[in-house]
């Protein structure tokens, strides 16, 4: 079960870029670190909340959300990579059987354009995305309706997620988590609370064929 942003797709930073543009007229800034622990991984009806409370802006959450997609539809055109051993290890979970999902905060149409643009839409066993839930990371509520999409039971699956909030939701869904780190390394507290951290996905093939022998 993967999470998209910073796992497969490396539109992290394109995100946080959206956010401090965003905030320029208002002469504000985000640093990386805010956006770690407060916005990365939620959706955007979250974030828009969250902003306007965190910087006190007089400003309909509906004009935000508006606002950052046209943002990043500019950045998303440039063309976003995928990370590296993205299309090498889902060729892999393919050929050996393995169920394949993905869990993403991101909304629907924003999900459907990063996955069309490199041809993996059509991989996965099941999707949740931000359309599907009403609560964002470090809830769980993404990650359970996922595994309902599966079919299976929590100890039965594996997560895949580069981030704090990713972990803290794997945690609350007694999912376990492999995490690999995207735009910051989680405190130790937090790095106790996976299975594993792999330094890029081209190691999970490895990983998982030694957990099966």
């Amino acid at each position: 079960m993967f999470d998209m942003d910073g796992v497969l797709v490396d539109s992290e930073p394109v995100s946080w870029n959206v956010f401090q543009e965003f905030l320029k007229p208002y002469s504000k800034t985000m640093s990386l670190d805010q956006y770690v622990a407060g916005y990365s991984g939620k959706s955007e009806a979250a974030n828009a909340w969250r902003l306007i409370q965190e910087y006190h802006l007089d400003l309909d959450p509906k004009d935000f959300v508006e606002e950052c997609i046209r943002l990043e539809d500019e950045q998303l055109s440039k063309g976003v990579l995928l990370k590296k051993g993205t299309l090498k290890v889902l060729d892999w979970l393919q050929s050996n059987g393995y169920k394949i999902a993905l869990a993403t905060s991101s909304e629907t149409n924003r999900r459907k354009k990063l996955l069309e643009a490199h041809g993996i839409q059509d991989v996965f066993d099941a999707i949740t995305d931000g359309s599907d839930f009403t609560h964002g990371k470090p809830d769980p509520e993404v990650f359970n309706l996922c595994i309902k999409k599966l079919n299976l039971k929590p100890k039965e699956c594996l997560i895949i997620e580069d981030s704090e909030n990713g972990i803290l939701a794997a945690s609350a869904a007694k999912i376990p988590v492999i995490l690999i780190p995207d735009l910051k390394i989680p405190e130790p507290d937090l790095l106790n609370k996976t299975t594993a951290v792999l330094e890029s996905l081209d190691e999970l093939p490895s990983w998982l064929s030694d957990k099966n022998e």
